[in-house]
């Protein structure tokens, strides 16, 4: 739905652009976004574009939420600021 809306590809054309190239039809349709920055594959364009376009991430955990930085949310190759116990919100 994300590469085909009109009002997000009007905001942030990059999304819309990038995610033609995630994968096939089918592995889009079943992807999410936060399950893709999550995983921080350092080949995969949506951990890419959130470090690009200087986003952020939302984590909700035992200690409560708390937002980090993208530049501080990706450690190394498929390692996040992510604990065991964190989930990413938004």
């Amino acid at each position: 739905m994300i590469e085909r809306d009109a009002t997000l590809g009007a905001q942030v054309p990059l999304l819309g652009r990038a995610l033609r190239w995630v994968g096939h039809a089918q592995t889009r349709n079943r992807g999410t976004l936060g399950g893709s920055i999550a995983f921080a594959d350092p080949a995969a364009e949506l951990p890419a574009c959130l470090l690009a376009l200087d986003g952020g991430i939302e984590i909700a955990g035992p200690a409560g939420r708390r937002a980090v930085k993208a530049d501080d949310f990706f450690k190394s190759l498929f390692e996040t600021a992510l604990t065991p116990r964190d989930v990413l919100t938004a």
